[in-house]
């Protein structure tokens, strides 16, 4: 502060001060209170060591970098609690600094119109530990506010923080397991009204079962930004973060809750095997989802991996969607179709917007060394040579500026007698 700036804060009465000061923290909110979008943590075993097994931790938060607020924690504040999920005493606790702070790249499909401008940061933050093996869990935690202001699902979101932990359980423990990650980073942009194809899906370096569903995500912190308050449990940075159990996000009742996230008719779901997020939204706005993966050996529940995303619902356009009637869905315009009892299939396209599709192709390998080409007929219909299955592609708009493709799997079916 400047000579004269000193002098005057010396001639200030306490009330005069105090109300500088709660201008001052007024005017600061946003340098405390970041701007989270999304995040999670996951953790690799890398083996055993003299005092222990030795953990790789990664955590990756998310913000929206358009709409002002704090930057990521440099450092973030990290806890350790072991016990149980509601019994629990802190074990450890630190700070780690971010490996990288990324853009996020928006998904700009290709003849999409109406795009939203949206800005979008990555922080990636890692470390290890050495954890002896014990008949408790650990839980590894952080929290921060806040969430950002315009979410759509949950109430008063300008003032809800949040939680993200992994937990370490004493099978995880004794297996030298470590946690599924997941594979794709989703689209920050879904466009109103047309069908929602996202791919949430999670690989394991060991080979587990994988189930998914949506879930909670867990609030955390607060909007409280005076200090020591700031760093209390209710405070924007807990330091350390507070202990499970931790409070879900508050969910607009009775239009949203965790297994109904967002507004969508066919209404939006998982697939629980393959993490697939499908469904039509019919509501404009920004929602926060969670996902969860459950990890499973031998029908043992080994871990659950979560993670926390806003999507967002915009009244975008796609100029053509390659759809097709389906009974699977198995990824992102992956459709499976089955049949029992006949070898004579016909498929609906379901394609869209009709006025905007200029050509359409049929391809599918009928196994015999023919592959079928048809340009003619809107829907399809094949005579397949013999019970089985069958590989093909529905493309749009060949050749052109904005087309589209769909794949298409034929599995036929005897009669069981």
């Amino acid at each position: 502060m400047s000579q004269p700036g000193i002098q005057l804060l010396l001639h200030m009465t306490t009330f005069q001060r105090s109300l500088l000061f709660s201008f001052c923290l007024l005017f600061a909110g946003n340098m405390f209170a970041a701007h989270i979008v999304g995040g999670g943590i996951t953790y690799e075993c890398l083996g055993n060591v003299a005092n222990g097994k030795l953990y790789r931790f990664t955590m990756k938060i998310y913000r929206d970098c358009a709409s002002g607020g704090a930057p990521f924690d440099n450092p973030a504040n990290i806890a350790i609690y072991t016990g149980s999920y509601q019994f629990n005493s802190l074990y450890d606790d630190f700070t780690v600094i971010p490996d990288a702070i990324n853009p996020i790249g928006i998904n700009e499909p290709d003849c999409i119109d109406n795009l939203p401008s949206l800005c979008l940061e990555e922080g990636i933050y890692t470390w290890d530990r050495v954890l002896p093996e014990i008949n408790e869990s650990y839980f590894i935690v952080y929290q921060r506010c806040c969430r950002t202001a315009a979410i759509t699902n949950i109430q008063s979101p300008g003032d809800v923080g949040a939680t993200y932990y992994a937990e370490i359980t004493p099978a995880a423990q004794q297996l030298c397991n470590s946690s599924p990650v997941f594979s794709n980073f989703p689209p920050i942009v879904i466009c109103n009204n047309y069908p929602l194809e996202v791919d949430f899906s999670a690989t394991d370096a060991d080979g587990d079962l994988l189930v998914y569903s949506f879930c909670a995500p867990f609030a955390g912190g607060g909007p409280i930004l005076n200090s020591p308050d700031l760093f209390g449990c209710f405070g924007a940075m807990p330091s350390p973060p507070c202990a499970p159990p931790f409070d879900e996000v508050p969910f607009i009742t009775p239009l949203y809750n965790a297994a109904q996230p967002m507004a969508g008719n066919p209404v939006i779901g998982i697939d629980l095997q393959t993490g697939v997020i499908s469904g039509t939204p019919q509501m404009v706005g920004q929602y926060v989802v969670g996902v969860c993966v459950e990890e499973y050996r031998n029908g043992q529940l080994l871990s659950v991996t979560r993670r926390d995303f806003q999507f967002n619902v915009t009244p975008c356009q796609p100029q053509v969607t390659a759809l097709v009637d389906y009974d699977e869905l198995t990824g992102p315009q992956q459709y499976v179709i089955k049949k029992c009892g006949t070898t004579t299939v016909t498929i609906d396209n379901q394609s869209f917007p009709q006025v905007n599709i200029e050509n359409f192709n049929w391809i599918f390998d009928l196994n015999n060394g023919i592959t079928l080409l048809n340009s003619s007929n809107f829907d399809l219909t094949v005579n397949f040579p013999g019970y089985g299955t069958y590989n093909g592609f529905l493309v749009l708009n060949q050749g052109l500026d904005c087309g589209d493709t769909a794949s298409i799997q034929v599995q036929l079916f005897p009669l069981q007698r």
